[in-house]
């Protein structure tokens, strides 16, 4: 439940994100709750079966609905309406936690426990905003307003999703993802895999990886499938192969200088 609740304080606009197996498989940003709910199974309907969604806004009634009329397991947020409350209570399995401290930032918040061989491990949780003094575009083109919007909603998920892993971004929703892959190249084509057998066009969307490309493969498969951004996290030796990859197919490149690796 940390990775829907984590995922979720990502952002300031309304947002909704499914969570299956500990991995984020739906994000959706909106005006409401349930139209964001409606962007984020966008990439597959089936993905809110027995899932944990987690929101950034008050439970309303509109959205309970939702909920109850799917097999949701665990719904996160920072409270919930007296109306709303009542309809998820039709529900036998529907498991609400409410967040007493919603975005209260304390070093606790922004620690990472993890427990290792009879051990524990703290961490820092890395950051997610792209600083406009340390992201820098590395290729002729730069990115649009919409293909960086597109690019931070991606970052924000990868961040969150097990390694090695890849978001297309698009619209404010996330139109594929491919996570737990044990190279870039896999996990690229993995989401196009599941995007192609729903029939969603990935035309126009930004691709976020959570390390850097290795395999000019990475940039080939992508433009092909219809990427028009690219953010990876460090420069490493094979950036010129990379940056002249993306400059042949006229895709815009960043590099964030910050890299979120979750296993």
């Amino acid at each position: 439940m940390d990775c829907a609740y984590d995922l979720a304080r990502e952002f300031s606009t309304p947002a909704c994100v499914v969570v299956n197996h500990n991995n984020p498989c739906g994000v959706g940003l909106a005006k409401t709750l349930s139209q964001a709910y409606e962007k984020a199974l966008l990439i597959d309907p089936a993905i809110v079966l027995d899932s944990v969604i987690a929101v950034n806004r008050p439970v309303d009634a509109e959205f309970a609905h939702l909920l109850v009329d799917n097999a949701v397991k665990v719904v996160i947020a920072p409270s919930f309406l007296a109306d709303a409350f009542v309809i998820c209570k039709k529900s036998k399995h529907l498991r609400l936690i409410k967040i007493l401290k919603w975005g209260y930032k304390t070093e606790k918040l922004n620690l990472d426990y993890k427990s290792i061989g009879g051990g524990l491990l703290v961490q820092e949780k890395s950051p997610c905003r792209m600083p406009s003094d340390q992201a820098n575009v590395v290729t002729e083109r730069k990115p649009a307003p919409n293909e960086l919007r597109s690019l931070d909603l991606g970052r924000r998920v990868v961040k969150h999703a097990k390694s090695y892993a890849v978001a297309f971004a698009r619209n404010n929703h996330i139109v594929a993802i491919g996570v737990g892959q044990p190279n870039q190249t896999h996990a690229i084509e993995f989401a196009i895999h599941k995007a192609l057998r729903r029939n969603l066009s990935l035309k126009g969307t930004a691709l976020a990886s959570d390390d850097s490309f290795l395999s000019r493969d990475c940039i080939d498969i992508a433009a092909q499938a219809g990427v028009t951004a690219v953010v990876q996290p460090l420069p490493n030796k094979r950036d010129k192969k990379m940056i002249q990859a993306a400059d042949q197919h006229n895709l815009a490149m960043i590099f964030s200088h910050t890299r979120h690796y979750c296993q």
